[in-house]
């Protein structure tokens, strides 16, 4: 019964006030737009987070890799450990480019100070993902040190 009274009414304030059919077309598709313009951006931010995931770690230090593996691993990375050689970041830079890999991460005596350390990738690396690689460097530092 409250169903009829209520199309009623919106057929009255159709007829009455709206001449158009762009009321009805603004009425469905507004709700739809907002709710693209939301869920869109998230979408492809996560489809090329997925494909930044193989990443390539340079232990300059041979301290720090096994620490962090289970780390990266637990994160949803897929993690490889890279020889030290002379040319290994002109070389992982070209890998990085053609999208062979999402990055790579070298980590050096500076690392096992400060906890810094350089991380090389084509992509945007996203806030979330800068933070927990950062976290988990910082941890297998202290614990190096400690």
């Amino acid at each position: 019964m409250m169903w009829h009274n209520v199309w009623a009414v919106i057929r009255r304030e159709y007829l009455q006030r709206v001449l158009s059919k762009w009321f009805i077309l603004v009425t469905i598709a507004a709700p739809i737009l907002m709710i693209a313009m939301m869920v869109l951006p998230a979408f492809f931010a996560n489809r090329s987070e997925q494909a930044g995931r193989d990443i390539l770690v340079v232990d300059g230090t041979n301290v720090l890799y096994e620490r962090l593996r289970s780390d990266f691993e637990a994160g949803g990375y897929s993690v490889a450990e890279q020889p030290w050689t002379i040319d290994v970041i002109s070389e992982l830079r070209q890998r990085a480019s053609d999208g062979d890999i999402g990055g790579f991460l070298v980590l050096d005596e500076l690392t096992l100070e400060s906890g810094e350390a350089v991380m090389y990738t084509d992509d945007r690396v996203s806030t979330f993902r800068r933070l927990t690689l950062r976290s988990a460097i910082v941890r297998a530092a202290l614990e190096y040190r400690l």
